[in-house]
């Protein structure tokens, strides 16, 4: 492959990526189990704090409602994803939103600082989440 081959793929594989974090963010805040489920390898990992574990109890802590009268709302920023042929690293800021779904307009909001730090596999030229760790960012000062 030409070197001018290899930037145009690299690009692809960024777009791709990218459009994967944010499905990520459309699945969690519209509650799309099959649609997140979509989005992880079969034996992918969540650290999350509250859930630390294998997707399936991921999906089953999301969709089952551990937390089933929240609110989403997630915004993504900053990206660097870092490719290594079939692999990839990515790290994303996060600003999400919760409130109580029951509570209106009115309902107290929470913001939430965050960084999802992702390694990410190519499987039959499709992206996956192969493990993902979110880390909180400290309030400011």
């Amino acid at each position: 492959m030409s070197k001018r081959d290899l930037g145009f793929q690299r690009l692809l594989d960024e777009s791709a990526i990218r459009r994967l974090l944010n499905l990520y963010s459309r699945a969690i805040d519209s509650k799309d189990r099959k649609l997140l489920a979509s989005l992880f390898t079969r034996d992918a990992v969540v650290e999350y704090g509250v859930y630390n574990g294998p997707v399936a109890g991921f999906l089953d802590y999301v969709a089952g409602g551990e937390h089933p009268s929240l609110e989403w709302m997630h915004h993504l920023g900053t990206q660097i994803i870092d490719l290594d042929g079939d692999t990839a690293s990515a790290e994303t800021y996060c600003l999400a939103f919760s409130r109580e779904a029951s509570g209106g307009s009115a309902a107290p909001e929470t913001a939430h600082r965050l960084r999802y730090l992702d390694r990410l596999e190519c499987h039959a030229g499709a992206w996956l989440i192969a493990h993902r760790r979110v880390v909180p960012s400290p309030a400011p000062a």
